[in-house]
């Protein structure tokens, strides 16, 4: 009984924290830095905003010769309505770019419907629509 009473005590805390909990709180993220490969030294940035169900990063990245790469991308999650979503966008130094677009939806318990777009450099488009099953 004494561990029915600590255990109905701590439910309890938990979802009284929960019900009177506020909307989460954005979390942002600045990083720098500079690193070194074989191929040469780089040197990027990024800037990084999350909150509940939602991620959004923008950097830019600069190689040993001088050529810049720009990223954005953001992500939207739910796992109540079961949906996904990832849009990528890559712009290269020649002005060229890259975008990917992923969108996926629940269709039942371990089973996920999905269409990914990618968009590349030369402006050919290509698409994947299918479903993915999680097996026990």
């Amino acid at each position: 009984m004494r561990h029915s009473a600590k255990a109905g005590a701590c439910v309890a805390a938990i979802v009284a924290g929960l019900v009177f909990a506020g909307a989460a709180e954005a979390r942002e993220r600045h990083v720098a830095g500079t690193w070194t490969t074989h191929r040469g030294t780089y040197s990027g940035f990024a800037d990084v905003m999350r909150t509940r169900g939602f991620r959004s990063r923008d950097a830019q990245i600069t190689g040993p010769n001088g050529g810049q790469r720009t990223v954005s991308d953001q992500r939207t999650w739910s796992r109540r309505d079961g949906t996904y979503a990832h849009d990528r966008d890559v712009s290269f130094t020649d002005g060229t770019s890259r975008t990917v677009d992923v969108d996926a939806n629940r269709a039942a318990p371990g089973t996920w419907d999905y269409s990914r777009t990618v968009t590349g450099r030369n402006g050919q488009t290509h698409t994947q629509d299918g479903e993915i099953t999680k097996h026990p």
